[in-house]
């Protein structure tokens, strides 16, 4: 249980020292992970922090940009889904009106982060010390949210705190790696998120921007009372087998989701592998600059089949490769259809202001001034 694992934390309001700027020091640390913890940062939720003395710099320098107003809330008052205790499956957000595509949901700032090789690099009783401390240090009404992750999976049975941030966090990197690393993730804890079950054809996208703020947004319309979630596979271009392999690897069971807890013999599951393993395939030729023999039929073919198998999510990137495409062909009228698609299911994917949005809409503008125009007919 949770509480076990808070009895001998350090008080937060009796820290070993402080850092400046409202952030705690209780001086517990194991070699250069330390904890360290702001209570009054996003107006009041929190934020504890184990991790390296130059990772929390970077970390306390988007502190103010969490207080602002769009962000720990439900986009909608009141929301139009509820969190809900179905059967023996724990916790599930399900619609209670209609949701269109593009509608945000929520959007909320960590709770906890943890530097990903601490589980590495630490033994298991300071892992424990230094988890208690930092899940002790977060507000009440944080740590109380915090707790009824517990609920989330397993019919309900207790779970640890290291388990709950192991299976229902996500991975945020706080850029300018050190000391030779060649990132510097750290394992990021939104609870009100981890009520969003994984499935591998989700009706939801999530994105988290450069302040490590969680986004979700519907990705297709949901209808009322149906479920809404996310996946926790980065590439859904797999066979039932590879994303199998990957969700073991997560949560060391296999996926339970509808599609994938088809027979295995299933003719749905089937069509299913059939079709990624075309999509892989005609991808591989439009990602490839050299390719020959590229047509206009291939790239339709790319978009039909991505939309047959429900990859809502992720339908930026192969909007973009059919945009490119189109525009290597000549086809200028096309690039700029695909280019705009493309930017609007980025912003949906990963945000108004991101880069391959802003590339899209750069595309989308005068295609035939575009680098790629033309591109495989010079050749």
């Amino acid at each position: 249980d949770v509480r076990t694992f808070t009895s001998n934390a350090t008080s937060p309001t009796k820290p070993g020292g402080t850092t400046g700027g409202r952030w705690l020091d209780p001086k517990i640390c194991s070699g250069e992970y330390c904890v360290s913890a702001n209570t009054d940062v996003a107006h009041g939720r929190g934020l504890s922090v184990i991790t390296t003395v130059q990772n929390l710099q970077k970390i306390r320098r988007i502190q103010d940009r969490l207080d602002d107003v769009h962000v720990n809330r439900n986009q909608k008052q009141p929301p139009p889904f509820e969190v809900k205790t179905v059967d023996d499956q724990g916790l599930a957000v399900v619609a209670n009106q209609s949701i269109k595509r593009g509608e945000p949901l929520m959007s909320w700032s960590p709770v906890l982060m943890i530097r990903k090789t601490f589980f590495e690099d630490v033994d298991a009783p300071n892992q424990e010390k230094l988890l208690a401390a930092a899940f002790q240090l977060l507000p009440e009404a944080t740590r109380e949210a915090f707790k009824k992750q517990t609920k989330v999976s397993d019919a309900g049975k207790s779970q640890t705190l290291k388990d709950v941030i192991l299976k229902h966090s996500f991975e945020s990197d706080v850029g300018w790696p050190a000391n030779g690393r060649p990132n510097e993730l750290h394992y990021v804890a939104y609870p009100e998120v981890a009520a969003f079950k994984h499935h591998c054809r989700p009706n939801v996208a999530f994105y988290i921007d450069g302040n490590h703020v969680h986004h979700t947004v519907v990705a297709r319309r949901a209808q009322p009372g149906e479920e809404l979630t996310i996946s926790r596979v980065v590439d859904p271009v797999l066979t039932r087998y590879e994303r199998q392999r990957v969700l073991r690897k997560w949560k060391g069971s296999e996926c339970s989701c509808s599609l994938c807890s088809s027979p295995k013999d299933s003719p749905n599951l089937a069509e299913s592998d059939k079709r990624i393993k075309e999509i892989k395939r005609i991808q591989s030729k439009l990602s490839d600059h050299e390719s020959k023999g590229l047509t206009t039929d291939m790239i339709a073919k790319f978009i039909k089949l991505y939309k047959e198998e429900h990859l809502e999510t992720r339908l930026a990137d192969a909007y973009e490769l059919a945009a490119l495409n189109y525009n290597y062909l000549g086809h200028s009228k096309e690039a700029a259809k695909y280019a705009t698609l493309s930017a609007q299911a980025g912003s949906i994917e990963a945000g108004i202001n991101s880069n391959n949005v802003i590339a899209m809409r750069i595309l989308a503008k005068d295609p035939t001034g575009h680098y790629s125009y033309k591109m495989k007919l010079k050749k």
